[in-house]
Order: structure tokens, then C-alpha cells, then sequence
């Protein structure tokens, strides 16, 4: 609604995501893969206080390489990317 009280409405716009993405491997320890993401965008694991573990940018094919920082405890995260998917750390 603007100032004079009219209303309009725009037209719906139709948003197409991409495929699943694919995690692996799960359970893990050292590092990750993330497959089926859209090239450039940033993902990131984060410990259950939602902290950043680890980040990185997903390359021109869509895949993302996180190295997981030495001394990761075990237990589960959450990696980021367009969608949240569950991680086990061994």
C-alpha cells in the first residue's frame, strides 16, 4: 500500500532451486564434500551453539571441499549450503 492507500500487487515469481544436495562422507572426520550446490555459493559447517567449524565456496561445478580444523569434536553439525544438512564427526 503506498501513501495516497492504494494497493497493487506484483506478479508471482516462480523460484527454481537446484537438485539435492549430496553430503559425503557421513560420518566423516577430516573433511567433507558437498555436491549439487550452486557455484559460488558459501557453505559452512556449524557446531550445535551455531559457531562455524569450517567454510568454503562451492566451485563452477557446484561442489564444496571443507577441510574440518584438527581437534574437531566428535558429535553433530550442521552444513550449510542453500540447505541445512545433518553431519556426524567420528
Amino acid at each position: 500500500m503506498d501513501a495516497a492507500g492504494t494497493a497493487t500487487h506484483s506478479p508471482v515469481r516462480g523460484v527454481v532451486l537446484g537438485g539435492s544436495l549430496a553430503l559425503y562422507p557421513n560420518p566423516a572426520s577430516g573433511s567433507i564434500t558437498l555436491a549439487g550446490a550452486t557455484p559460488g555459493m558459501v557453505v559452512r559447517v556449524l557446531d550445535a551453539l551455531g559457531r562455524v567449524v569450517a567454510t568454503a565456496t562451492a566451485d563452477s561445478q557446484g561442489t564444496a571441499r571443507l577441510v574440518l580444523p584438527a581437534g574437531t569434536a566428535a558429535g553433530v553439525y550442521v552444513v550449510r549450503g542453500g540447505q541445512a544438512l545433518r553431519l556426524a564427526i567420528e
